[in-house]
């Protein structure tokens, strides 16, 4: 297959190198599972003394969708043969949706997400 110099996907967010260990499980329902009722109280005053929607608060941290920097003391360089695969993934994602745009009406292109290690995804850790 000749991919080289072809469209690559817009659609993909770079997580390789990051922290994304996170708190399995969703850090509400351990807080609730183990009695604490008291953190949870404690984290709706923090909300509601930095001005934030304290459910916001919440929910973002029950999800784990606030942003995920880089681990401290880490620094991450890809070697040419990942950033190939990447480029290749790109590539195939960039296919697929020339494909699906065509055959189906209101298609909504992914996101892919390249990660190392672990990362948040929207059912949880992934790996």
């Amino acid at each position: 297959m000749r991919w080289q110099g072809r469209r690559k996907s817009t659609n993909v967010s770079d997580q390789r190198g990051r922290g994304g260990a996170g708190l399995p499980g969703g850090l509400m329902g351990g807080m609730l599972t183990k009695g604490g009722l008291g953190v949870v109280v404690v984290i709706v005053l923090i909300g509601l003394l930095m001005g934030k929607n304290p459910l916001a608060l919440l929910q973002e941290i029950s999800t784990g969708t606030e942003s995920v920097g880089l681990e401290q003391g880490t620094s991450y360089t890809p070697t040419p043969e990942e950033e190939q695969l990447a480029e290749f993934t790109a590539v195939v994602l960039a296919d697929t949706e020339d494909v699906w745009k065509t055959l189906l009406d209101g298609y909504r292109e992914p996101t892919l997400v390249l990660f190392s290690g672990s990362v948040r995804s929207a059912c949880g850790q992934a790996s």
